[in-house]
């Protein structure tokens, strides 16, 4: 069960993370993030997702059946992502998401260009 959570418009949801420093302390917990899709690498048997939250950028992790989820989604659509956080020394924020949902809940603006 997630700790924090937040109340709109009469349904539960979970809180989103605002900051890498707040998920620092969360290491091996549920947590659930929302963030805007900023970079999708895709290298086959693993996808990272870099997603912008509230302050800061996170790497998330799908692997197996959970790249699936990248089905559908494109850099700038608005994410949320449940998973749990990991320690990862070798990225910039010295932690990651491994998903395990991710769900599309807007997409990004997009304009047509004549």
């Amino acid at each position: 069960m997630i700790k924090d959570q937040w109340q709109a418009i009469g349904e539960t949801k979970d809180l989103p993370a605002r900051d890498v420093d707040g998920l620092k302390s969360r290491v091996g917990e549920p947590v659930a993030v929302t963030g805007a899709l900023h970079k999708i690498r895709n290298i086959g048997q693993i996808v990272f997702l870099i997603v912008r939250t509230f302050r800061d950028r996170l790497q998330v992790v799908l692997q197996g059946e959970g790249i699936k989820f990248i089905e559908g989604i494109e850099e700038g659509d608005f994410l949320k992502i449940d998973g749990r956080i990991i320690v990862n020394n070798k990225v910039r924020e010295g932690i990651e998401l491994i998903a395990d949902r991710v769900e599309k809940l807007s997409g990004a603006c997009r304009e047509d260009v004549h």
